[in-house]
């Protein structure tokens, strides 16, 4: 994983906050790893037992044709019943209607909510309307050219064909993750 502590800490900052921490980006870009991130970070440094924190991803073929009713089910079964649940919903923009399930789920549970979702459907969403006052958004970029050189920098190649090669290439991290050439 490419550490991406300048997210990790802001959204950090919200935790166990009534704020639904809302985290859209393009597709790739990263948000999936800073979820684990901080779900790593609460278990390790906040004591959260693993019990607690519960995490979907809702792009997969398992939610497929899941309805909102079906959703807000599938996330009450596994809330904690004896203490707050750390709930981390990954790309919720599958399932029409997910703002109604999450703004219930924000307002009738002890849940410290974490979700993700592509830029475009989960601003064209209904979001403002169910969730205003209730959230704060985090966008999250590709990788800085910073943030490519430090997870490069064993590579054995110069600040400056890194930039080429950034440049070129872009900052997705699977980028940063091979070893591409603008012909593989």
């Amino acid at each position: 994983m490419i550490n991406r502590p300048l997210y990790v800490d802001k959204i950090m900052a919200y935790t166990d906050t009534p704020f639904v921490k809302v985290l859209t980006g393009v597709r790739r870009c990263g948000k999936s790893t800073v979820l684990k991130m901080i779900m790593e970070k609460l278990q390790q440094e906040h004591d959260i037992p693993y019990e607690r924190i519960v995490s979907m991803r809702f792009d997969s073929m398992d939610y497929e044709d899941m309805t909102a009713k079906d959703m807000f089910k599938a996330v009450k079964e596994k809330l904690n019943p004896t203490g707050r649940t750390y709930l981390f919903l990954d790309e919720v923009q599958e399932i029409e209607g997910w703002e109604k399930v999450v703004n219930s789920l924000a307002t009738d549970y002890d849940v410290d909510l974490y979700v993700t979702g592509s830029n475009s459907r989960m601003m064209s969403s209904e979001i403002a309307t169910y969730l205003t006052g209730r959230y704060v958004s985090f966008r999250i970029y590709t990788l800085s050219f910073q943030e490519y050189l430090e997870f490069k920098k064993e590579s054995g190649r110069t600040a400056k064909e890194l930039l080429n090669e950034y440049i070129r290439m872009g900052g997705f991290p699977i980028v940063a993750l091979g070893n591409f050439d603008e012909h593989s």
